[in-house]
């Protein structure tokens, strides 16, 4: 069966998009390791799921916000990878910054190795990418088409803009959660936080950054007049003293640290109501679909979702949700204040209708099919 060299430009301790897609491949007979970058204190070298861990200590990566100097890092990145290319038959770039890696691999491997894009984000339109930025990028991406083997990406409104901007032909991978048995709803947040059945709990998930809502929801929940509305914030990030201020400081504010893959499923399923939101400063949040709106799905809780287009849209379609009119805290007030579990058990009959479409076992089918393409078309 085929190699693949999953490369990534970071520590691989969080991505669990690259972590499912290393997964299955390697389940399905792929030989499968990953590059990526060392941090101090983490293996340089582990066996995962049946593949391989490889960390690169890229020393000239301190660099990399100087433009002139940046090709070192990835100059250095090759030199390190080299030795594993001949034994390579298919690269799979993670984001558009490995990008030229992929590119130059498949020249040097005089078009043998095939390589598959996976663009996680809208590249060229993320927040605090400035107008040269956003110009790099979609050189970078127009220039690496004639090269690319198979892309994939993370929902139709991307997969739209790739197709018509750069002439891809997309495959849209949802970063879903297995599909792992329903156990119910739970009461581990009620007793973990000393709450009742009377209570509504709103959690959040994920990380605690700036253009998450996070503040709007604190905000929010620091000023509802209706009893009996909690909120859980549950991550990690810049923002984790804000929140645990607002903990010391609100008795319906609750903190809660980040869980390991495995059991946040079950933690999420203690809670009524999911959030879902992102800031409307940049067209990436547009047409993106977070992670948590399909943990979310999983784990049957509805979800408040910020008005971003593809979100909204998915969560209006599949009636699993409300859909915040602004980002702002009085809207989010506006519908805590109003929300009650019987609209809620409405909300849940929709997920349990559609929770099955949404799992990685789905994803999986589509990522193998991709990959069984592109390892029988002839090298070019």
């Amino acid at each position: 069966m085929a190699s693949v060299l999953n490369i990534v430009f970071n520590d691989f301790t969080r991505d669990s998009r690259v972590r499912k897609i290393s997964r299955s491949l390697a389940a399905h007979g792929y030989a499968v390791r990953i590059l990526c970058m060392y941090e101090e204190g983490l293996p340089r070298m582990e066996q995962k799921e049946g593949y391989t861990v490889t960390r690169f200590e890229i020393k000239s990566r301190k660099w990399k916000h100087i433009v002139l100097l940046r090709p070192l890092m990835y100059l250095e990145f090759i030199w390190k990878s080299l030795r594993y290319l001949r034994e390579t038959d298919v690269l799979h770039i993670n984001d558009v910054e490995p990008l030229p890696i992929g590119v130059i691999f498949r020249i040097l491997s005089l078009g043998r190795v095939k390589l598959v894009y996976d663009a996680h984000e809208l590249e060229s339109a993320k927040k605090g990418v400035g107008p040269k930025g956003q110009k790099m990028v979609r050189i970078i991406e127009r220039s690496a088409r004639p090269f690319v083997s198979g892309f994939i990406t993370i929902s139709e409104s991307v997969a739209k803009y790739y197709r018509e901007t750069h002439g891809f032909d997309p495959v849209i991978l949802f970063n879903c959660p297995p599909s792992v048995p329903y156990e119910g709803p739970n009461d581990g947040l009620r007793t973990e936080f000393g709450l009742t059945e009377e209570d509504i709990i709103f959690i959040y998930q994920g990380g605690l950054a700036p253009g998450r809502g996070i503040e709007q929801l604190l905000e929010a929940f620091s000023s509802l007049k209706k009893p009996h509305r909690h909120l859980v914030i549950l991550g990690f990030g810049r923002l984790e003293e804000l929140v645990k201020q607002a903990d010391e400081a609100h008795s319906n504010i609750h903190f809660k640290a980040s869980v390991p893959m495995e059991q946040l499923l079950r933690v999420t399923a203690g809670a009524d109501v999911g959030f879902s939101m992102l800031s409307r400063d940049c067209e990436n949040h547009e047409t993106t679909l977070p992670n948590k709106l399909f943990e979310y799905m999983a784990a049957r809780i509805p979800v408040i979702v910020s008005p971003v287009r593809e979100m909204s849209r998915y969560v209006r379609d599949f009636g699993i949700g409300h859909v915040l009119q602004t980002n702002s805290p009085e809207a989010i007030v506006e519908v805590v204040e109003h929300i009650e579990k019987s609209e809620l058990d409405r909300f849940k009959a929709a997920l349990e209708s559609y929770a099955g479409q949404f799992t990685w076992e789905v994803m999986e089918k589509k990522l193998i099919a991709l990959y069984d393409q592109v390892c029988e078309t002839p090298d070019r």
